[in-house]
Order: C-alpha cells, then structure tokens, then sequence
C-alpha cells in the first residue's frame, strides 16, 4: 500500500441504517472548524469526492432504486459479494488521497456495510464468522492507514422510531424499511459491523440512543477524535 502506511488525519463513522451517522458527521464537523481546523468531507468511501451533504434522507430516485434492487436480488448475489466487497476496498485504498491541510471526514463505508450485511445473513453469530485472508489484509491496510474509526450502535426500539420519523417525513428508503422490520436480523447486522470495525480497524464504539449534542462530543474528545493527528 506504498505511501498509505503513514499517519494521517482521517476520521470515519460507520453504522447501520438509522444510527445516527451524519447528525454526529455535522456535530465534529462543526467542532473542527470551530478549533480551527479544516475539513474535507466524504460519503461512503474513502476516495469519494467531496460532499457538502448533511443529510442521506435526500435519495436520488437512481439510489432508491439501488437500494430496492440490492434487497430483492440479494439471495440471487450474496455468494459473489466476498470478492466484490474485496475488490472495492483495494480499489478504494489505491486510490485514496487524503486531504493535504486539514481533516478528512468519512461517513460511512458502502462495502464494510455490505460486507456486514452479507455475513449477518451467513451467520448466526459472530464468533463463527471467517473471512478470507484477502479480506482480512484489506481490512487490516485500512487500520495501517491511521484511519480513526468511530462505529454506531444502537437499540431497535431506537430504529424503530427513527424509521417511523422518516415515515411521516417521506425520507424513509429501502433499508431504513427493512431494517425496521427485521429486529433480529438487524441487530445481528449491526453486532457484524461492530465485531468487523473494533476487531480489525480499532474503532471506539458509540451506543447513540438518542445521546445529546453534548453526550456526542464529550465522547469523541474522551476518545481523541478531536485531536489533531
């Protein structure tokens, strides 16, 4: 991974559906710039380009439809999903560049979330779960990056009432349904996604049930996410 060995300023918060990612992406944004930081913010890779988003409840109709085809094919895919998942993460480290003068902020990683919802599907519990040894050099490049890692987690009952908020917003997409409606299911997921980023990238773990603004931030600078690296 050549010149990705070495310390760099990168944040990224990872979660499933409804846990809150870009109100906390908004909360250390704000708190960066106000210490005088800049920051360059990204969504769903760490090569993607620069977004000014602060929201993911404003869905192309092209997205939707995505996310629609994902679910409804999913069991015809699932057994290529491995190779693809390993493909996109070398593809997104080779062409990571990281921000020059400031903090890059990643929200959310599309194929670390796919990968946990393909192996929540494959597995009841994460004590069973093996990954192949291409998987875990990609996982591990990632870590070696000096990538800190925040990870949601959060109660269903949570989820539940977020997706119903969404409902009544007309926001709410495919996976914030599904989720919703699969509780055992979409707990294991997200058990997946935590297992995969505490085991493999460090990440702290935040339990976001409704914390306040201040709960937030107090837990990002006890972990150092405000620092500058």
């Amino acid at each position: 991974m050549g010149n990705h060995q070495q310390r760099i300023n990168t944040l990224l918060i990872i979660g499933t559906d409804l846990s809150g990612k870009n109100h906390v992406a908004n909360l250390i944004v704000d708190e960066l710039i106000a210490s005088g930081q800049k920051v360059e913010k990204r969504e769903g890779k760490f090569s993607a380009p620069l977004t000014t988003a602060t929201t993911s409840e404003d869905k192309s109709a092209f997205s939707l439809f995505m996310e629609w085809a994902f679910i409804t094919t999913f069991p015809l895919h699932n057994r290529f999903i491995p190779y693809v998942v390993d493909y996109l993460l070398k593809k997104d480290l080779r062409q990571f560049r990281p921000a020059q003068d400031g903090v890059t902020l990643v929200i959310s990683h599309t194929a670390l979330r796919v990968l946990a919802f393909y192996l929540a599907h494959k597995y009841e519990q994460v004590e069973d779960i093996h990954l192949s040894a291409g998987l875990e050099e990609k996982l591990r490049a990632i870590k070696a990056t000096g990538v800190k890692v925040l990870v949601l987690d959060i109660e269903h009952h949570i989820r539940e009432k977020r997706a119903a908020h969404r409902q009544l917003k007309e926001t709410i997409d495919h996976f914030d349904r599904y989720a919703a409606a699969n509780p055992k299911l979409s707990e294991r997921i997200e058990d997946v996604l935590v297992w995969l980023s505490r085991t493999y990238l460090g990440a702290s773990k935040l339990i976001n049930n409704d914390l306040t603004d201040q709960e937030i931030i107090a837990h990002v600078q006890e972990n150092g996410w405000l620092e500058s690296s």
